[in-house]
């Protein structure tokens, strides 16, 4: 049986996307408690027993009776089906002139030297 709060650790989308699979119906409405999703609108025991580990070794066409690496293969399939990637972030785009100079010797002339902080640094006397 998978705990209600491992269920409620996974993204709107992956927990829609098993409780299709696994016909698992929203028994009720959707609760937030300081700005924290505690529901869904299943209930825990709804939660129970759609995670069997004979439904999970069926969906995930395992052997395995660890019911918890079974959800875990179970969610890995779903993020794949709905094209979710681990740790998806937006990547920042490089400026043109990040890239650095084309030759050693191209603008080694116009570079300033900074110090830690970005700012130039002081001349010593």
């Amino acid at each position: 049986m998978i705990s209600y709060v491992h269920w409620m650790k996974q993204s709107d989308a992956v927990r829609n996307h098993l409780a299709s699979k696994f016909g698992l119906p929203v028994g009720g409405g959707r609760e937030v408690t300081n700005g924290v999703l505690v529901s869904d609108g299943r209930t825990p025991e709804q939660v129970y027993n759609a995670f069997s580990v004979k439904e999970l070794q069926s969906y995930v066409g395992s052997q395995s009776t660890d019911v918890y690496e079974l959800f875990e293969a179970a969610v890995e399939i779903a993020k794949a089906e709905l094209g979710i990637q681990e740790h998806e972030k937006p990547v920042a785009k490089k400026n043109a002139r990040s890239t650095g100079p084309s030759s050693p010797d191209d603008g080694a002339a116009a570079k300033k030297k900074t110090g830690r902080r970005g700012r130039p640094k002081k001349k010593s006397d």
